[in-house]
């Protein structure tokens, strides 16, 4: 959103909080805007979420989890913490309509910005400490059963959780997912793809539930040239299971809004294959088709999820 109007009661909201108080100020402290919030830089240390709309109960049940973790094992420190910073809430609030969040600034810029500025070995660098930062979340905690961070939904197996999952895509856009499909690998296609994916699914992990970003991509990954800083939105996507799964988010979407090639996810394949084993190859098919049918809930990623389903073959 950077350079686009800012809300006039969002340009009060900064004022009131300590930020700049004028349209100009606040369009030059806009940092962005996803699907959740507005984020704006109040000072060095400091940002500005306003959420859109009411967040319901998930983000105060988010906010406890992100003190949970400030207390306890989401430190990045020598404490066995993943090595990078988390989301730390400092203050929330609400102002007429506006849900607000003052968090805690992370540095740096987010990993698709910063992949600008670099050349090709830097960029081979970041990239590959893109992956290992995706392997550590599973670090900082962990939970009895396979289910939710949010809202306490629990399965009694990891496939489960992975098909339990796909019920939070409508109807309607899972439909034109399955056109698209059929449209471009013929009639049934769609169905097939799904059904290896349920194979794939059944017995591909058993082990530990450990934390699960699953919306990790480079715009939600802060780095510096040299390392990564922080990872931030975490929510209702996150689950407990096989941290693996992030591993595979982080190679097939760090090419979603991004210049990464596909030779460059390649690279970072076979990074991820020589930190975690044979066992990445043994669950990529299906954790990409996962994505695939999971991110149908957007439609601008439609065309985007054909293609994941394609390649998992």
């Amino acid at each position: 959103m950077t350079g686009a109007r800012v809300p006039a009661e969002h340009v009060r909201l900064l004022a009131k909080l300590g930020g700049p108080a004028t349209p100009a100020g606040a369009r030059a402290a806009a940092l962005g805007s996803g699907g959740e919030a507005d984020v704006y830089a109040l000072d060095d240390t400091r940002v500005l979420r306003v959420h859109h709309g009411d967040p319901g109960e998930l983000a105060a049940e988010l906010e406890e989890v992100y003190h949970r973790w400030a207390r306890t094992a989401g430190r990045a420190d020598a404490s066995g913490g993943p090595g990078f910073a988390l989301p730390t809430v400092l203050d929330s609030g609400v102002d007429g309509r506006l849900y607000w969040q003052v968090m805690r600034r992370f540095p740096g810029q987010t990993v698709t910005a910063t992949l600008q500025t670099l050349p090709g070995p830097a960029r081979a660098r970041l990239l590959a400490a893109y992956v290992d930062a995706a392997a550590a979340i599973g670090s900082i905690e962990s939970a009895a059963c396979y289910g939710t961070l949010l809202g306490g939904s629990t399965y009694p197996t990891w496939a489960d959780c992975l098909l339990g999952r796909l019920d939070v895509v409508d109807p309607a856009l899972r439909r034109r997912l399955a056109a698209l499909v059929d449209g471009a690998d013929g009639p049934g296609s769609f169905d097939a793809a799904c059904a290896r994916f349920a194979q794939r699914a059944a017995g591909c992990y058993d082990g530990p539930a450990r934390l699960v970003h699953v919306d990790y991509f480079p715009g939600n990954v802060m780095a510096e040239p040299d390392r990564i800083t922080g990872v931030f939105d975490f929510a209702a996507h996150s689950l407990y299971g096989d941290p693996l799964l992030d591993v595979v988010g982080a190679i097939v979407m760090a090419g979603m809004f991004t210049d990464v090639t596909v030779a460059e996810q390649q690279a970072m394949r076979r990074h991820a294959r020589a930190r975690a084993g044979a066992r990445l190859d043994a669950v990529f098919a299906c954790y990409q088709a996962f994505y695939g049918l999971y991110y149908a809930m957007d439609d601008a990623l439609l065309p985007w999820c054909a293609e994941q389903l394609r390649r998992a073959g």
